[in-house]
């Protein structure tokens, strides 16, 4: 799965698809760039290059570099708040919903992995921060993925079959633990077949029952 949402409606004209068409094609060859080069050593020029589109065609999608970048990345978390309702629907509680997520994100690390590394470089972006809220649109998507997760850690804890943690600081660790734990398994470690559902198993046993001996 691409976790990579473009709009493919049958209902608009011909001129309007083909524009979607090389808006597509021009975000794709961006998240390769972005993947590979990461935001600041990206050019504009290097887009058009691996888009097979002019400099001047950019300009008639996007102002800059970095509203190529915040496109890409309304995308990306359009897909993404996707995945988060069908899963929330689908999950019976709390640790079946982590580990349903776990097992997705694996998945689509794996899959797609233009749009994997360009997730892990965004975090290294000097004035990240101030990108993102150039766009009410990422913002607002980025509540939305919040409020489901934050949802289902409240619940476990009102339920009590988690203890009394903060939510903020737990979802923090378990998107960092997930995304750099396959990082290192597929780029330090070069793991070509990665057992998802073992790697995926081992990180929600460890969030939930810690590594203690306690026999």
């Amino acid at each position: 799965m691409s976790i990579i949402n473009f709009t493919n409606d049958p209902n608009l004209s011909r001129k309007e698809r083909e524009r979607q068409f090389k808006r597509k094609e021009i975000l794709s060859a961006a998240c390769r760039i972005f993947a590979d080069k990461g935001f600041d050593a990206a050019t504009l020029d290097e887009i058009a290059e691996a888009s097979e589109y002019g400099k001047g065609t950019l300009y008639n999608y996007f102002q800059n570099k970095e509203d190529i970048y915040i496109a890409l990345l309304e995308s990306i978390l359009i897909e993404y708040i996707t995945v988060h309702e069908r899963i929330s629907e689908n999950s019976k509680n709390f640790y079946d919903y982590l580990m349903n997520m776990t097992v997705e994100i694996f998945n689509y690390s794996i899959s797609d992995e233009n749009t994997f590394l360009l997730l892990m470089r965004m975090r290294r972006i000097p004035g990240g921060d101030l990108l993102f809220k150039n766009s009410e649109k990422v913002l607002d998507y980025l509540k939305k993925i919040n409020t489901i997760n934050s949802k289902y850690v409240n619940e476990a804890i009102a339920s009590e079959q988690i203890r009394n943690i903060d939510v903020e600081s737990f979802l923090v660790l378990y998107r960092n633990m997930t995304f750099s734990y396959i990082y290192n398994l597929k780029y330090c470690k070069n793991q070509e077949n990665i057992d998802v559902h073992k790697e995926a198993s081992l990180l929600i046993d460890i969030i939930f029952n810690g590594i203690k001996n306690n026999s």
